[in-house]
């Protein structure tokens, strides 16, 4: 009986630390156990960048220790306005008015133009709430995905190119340039609304195309061999590079950019107002241990 007790206490514990997803806001979390998984690619993939600072590899034999909870989609507009306040509409008038006539709800399109800065100051305000809310237990909080955290919960146990095949051929499960235009120069691709494709076998839509996503580290190299729940380097590899790791390739993308180990980067102001405005760069979170 006292055994019985105990076991019953600790399983106990382990679902009260769970969190709620705030369902207002349309956020739905998955469950990611710990594993372990091959990180980056290998030298025969086609499309691999092997830059040896910021490619793909070596591969890196990844532990993740800790369970974590991601978003089944990438932040929409509606999610990140509800927080944020009014989000500028990342086309032209002429574009953005198009869509409207065309009964486009832009609630359900990722957020874009969203800085790193901006990203991580949603998952700030997020914890913030549902600390509040009684939704998220002490000890977990919002917050952007490393990169390892990310393509762990992008590959899904796969270990091919994308999570849906060895193959260049991603239309079923991304939204990317064969199947967002034509492209010319009456028409441009766009972006489209979350989960219109094919989710992967954790049940996560989006993770290669539509919009790429900011993730919590520097660009740097692959350690190589075996490590436990990396970072990137503790600051950027030169002063003038303050350089985040974007993942998952975007709307305007080529078949190149939509594959499990795709890296990108840009500078954490990349989204600003001021800066580029293609409507590319936006995030997914994540509940982490702090």
């Amino acid at each position: 009986m006292k055994l019985h007790l105990a076991i019953l206490f600790v399983t106990t514990i382990a679902a009260a630390a769970e969190p709620k997803a705030p369902a207002d806001l349309g956020i739905d979390l998955v469950a990611i156990k710990a594993g372990t998984f091959l990180m980056g690619s290998p030298a025969t993939e086609p499309w691999r960048n092997a830059d040896p600072a910021s490619g793909e590899g070596p591969q890196t034999k990844v532990t993740i220790s800790k369970p974590f909870w991601i978003a089944k989609t990438e932040t929409t507009r509606a999610q990140y306005e509800a927080l944020m306040g009014a989000q500028p509409d990342p086309w032209g008038k002429k574009t953005a008015e198009d869509w409207k006539t065309k009964g486009a709800d832009f609630g359900k399109f990722p957020a874009v133009n969203v800085t790193w800065d901006q990203a991580r100051e949603f998952c700030k305000k997020l914890t913030d709430r549902e600390r509040a809310a009684g939704r998220l237990p002490a000890g977990l909080v919002y917050s952007l995905p490393t990169e390892a955290q990310w393509e762990y919960a992008c590959r899904a146990g796969t270990t091919t190119r994308n999570y849906a095949a060895d193959s260049d051929d991603a239309t079923e499960i991304a939204w990317y340039v064969k199947n967002t235009g034509p492209f010319n120069r009456g028409t441009m691709p766009r972006i489209q609304p979350v989960a219109g494709k094919k989710p992967n076998a954790r049940g996560l839509h989006d993770m290669l195309g539509n919009a790429r996503e900011w993730c919590l580290d520097f660009v740097g190299p692959y350690p190589g061999g075996e490590v436990t729940d990396p970072r990137g380097p503790a600051q950027p590899v030169k002063d003038s590079m303050n350089f985040r790791i974007q993942r998952g390739g975007a709307w305007i993308d080529a078949k190149s950019k939509m594959r499990c180990a795709w890296r990108g980067w840009s500078d954490a102001s990349f989204g600003s107002q001021k800066g580029f405005q293609e409507g590319t760069v936006g995030f997914r979170v994540v509940v982490i241990a702090e």
